[in-house]
């Protein structure tokens, strides 16, 4: 199986609600955590780290399940300096102990602008190998988008079933699979992580695969011996002389055998 080897999936989520999530309805808070539980979990357990923006509800949910796998400094959390105050103390502890680290942002003079800093600074952070979207509200478009613009090559995956925002996001042709592309809907959520991680993790082994080897495969380090080597008395492998001088299928017998016709 192939693994992120540290890489990050950026993710991009959140519980819709109040006025603007009115503007995303249908959507499933429920269905919401279900999803990050089993791509968070996905993530770690193929080796990667996990990067996000802070949010109230989402960021002690991520912290909680990096503890759970014993995941140290496996989470980026990008939190901007408007927020220091909202910060929970279980997320603080959990940032404490090592299952991950807050970076935080200046603070401009409008939230906009703030998150807008934010977002960009934590975009260029790391080796980010695909984004998956979950739920969210208009944030979720403004992360979409940013990201496409910043890191173009990078795959974009909305995970549709608990709706919201990310169930509105159109991937571009040939950005996934069509395999992967037509199971975005699905709501069995372990099976469509395990999917989604595969994926990544098949295009970051591409991506880290030296220009001169083809595609998917590794140079072959081991020296090829040629196969015509001599031995000890000159002669070649497959016609080495035995003790007595004479070529290996014509060896004398001590007695000499007569077909049996007894039967």
């Amino acid at each position: 199986m192939d693994t992120l080897d540290g890489r990050h999936v950026f993710l991009s989520a959140s519980f819709p609600s109040g006025e603007r999530g009115n503007a995303v309805r249908p959507y499933d808070p429920f269905a919401v955590a279900d999803a990050v539980t089993a791509l968070v979990r996905a993530v770690l357990s193929y080796n990667g780290k996990v990067l996000f923006g802070g949010h109230p509800t989402i960021t002690p949910l991520v912290l909680a399940i990096a503890m759970e796998h014993r995941a140290k400094h496996a989470v980026d959390v990008f939190q901007a300096e408007w927020f220091r105050g909202k910060v929970t103390p279980e997320t603080r502890k959990l940032a404490e102990l090592g299952y991950g680290e807050i970076h935080w942002t200046e603070k401009r003079d409008n939230l906009d602008d703030t998150l807008a800093v934010m977002r960009q600074r934590m975009l260029n952070f790391g080796r980010i190998v695909g984004a998956v979207f979950v739920g969210g509200m208009d944030g979720i478009e403004k992360e979409y988008q940013m990201l496409g613009d910043t890191l173009p090559g990078v795959p974009r995956i909305p995970v549709r079933g608990p709706g919201g925002a990310a169930a509105r996001l159109q991937v571009a042709d040939g950005e996934v699979p069509k395999y992967l592309a037509g199971q975005l809907d699905l709501r069995a959520y372990p099976l469509l992580s395990s999917k989604i991680l595969e994926y990544l993790s098949s295009t970051a082994a591409v991506r880290e695969a030296p220009e001169t080897s083809p595609i998917g495969k590794r140079p072959n380090k081991l020296r090829t011996l040629p196969n015509k080597l001599p031995n000890k008395w000159g002669a070649r492998p497959n016609k080495l002389p035995n003790k007595s001088g004479t070529p290996p299928n014509k060896l004398p017998g001590k007695v000499r055998m007569k077909p049996d016709c007894s039967g």
